[in-house]
């Protein structure tokens, strides 16, 4: 299964095809030839990285756009190098009168 929808001529497809993994090739394929069938341009978006050989191999282009932040939130903590900037924001913000803090909502949950 693919998730799509067509808009401008283009085939907007939200994140990996669905599928066992070995299908892959075959399922890109015949949407690849229903889109061209039909004139539509294909554009797939927040797919993983898993699949980004499929697509080179098949002829997409690839532009990474954004990345999505995960974070264990329970062992997270801002101290050491990684988190410097994020520390100068909060200190820039608290400088200039904006108050940074974490928002706890399962302790104390605003109205």
């Amino acid at each position: 299964m693919i998730a799509y929808t067509v808009t401008a001529g283009v085939a907007v497809c939200a994140g990996d095809p669905i599928c066992k993994e070995e299908d892959v090739v075959i399922l890109l394929s015949e949407f690849t030839t229903f889109c061209r069938q039909n004139g539509l341009d294909i554009c797939f978006c927040q797919t993983t990285e898993k699949l980004l050989n499929n697509f080179k191999s098949m002829g997409f282009g690839i532009t990474k756009y954004g990345e999505e932040a995960m974070f264990d939130l329970d062992i997270y903590n801002i101290s050491g190098k990684k988190a410097a900037k994020v520390r100068q924001a909060i200190n820039k913000a608290n400088k200039i009168g904006i108050e940074v803090f974490e928002y706890k909502p399962l302790k104390k949950r605003e109205k």
